[in-house]
């Protein structure tokens, strides 16, 4: 009868929509496992950001470093040219082998000087 096809209806309309429940539960149970994910994700991008940061900032202090330490080789070899041009300017009249001996060509004592 009629009423029989229509309870027969109704049942298959109840298990269709349990099975709708089942799928969205499903879905909603994916969906938070996604949001999860995406945060972990989140949170370790913003982790590698940092250390590259990090990372960053180290490489400026080496760079720094490094042109102070050439910048500093730089006055070194300046100052030692300059030190070797005052000390060529002295003119050594004798060596520590001819100490106490007297010059020939002036007559006079020379002294023990000291060669470095």
């Amino acid at each position: 009868t009629k009423v029989d096809e229509g309870v027969k209806l109704a049942e298959q309309a109840g298990e269709a929509l349990t099975a709708i429940v089942g799928g969205a539960k499903q879905v909603t149970t994916m969906i938070q496992s996604m949001s999860a994910a995406a945060e972990e994700q989140s949170a370790a991008a913003e982790q590698i950001s940092h250390n590259i940061e990090s990372i960053n900032a180290v490489t400026s202090q080496s760079v720094e470093g490094a042109n102070q330490a050439a910048a500093a080789a730089a006055q070194l070899s300046s100052k030692s040219e300059e030190l070797q041009r005052l000390v060529g300017q002295f003119k050594l009249a004798t060596t520590v082998g001819n100490a106490g001996k007297t010059d020939k060509s002036s007559g006079r004592q020379t002294k023990k000087t000291a060669a470095a």
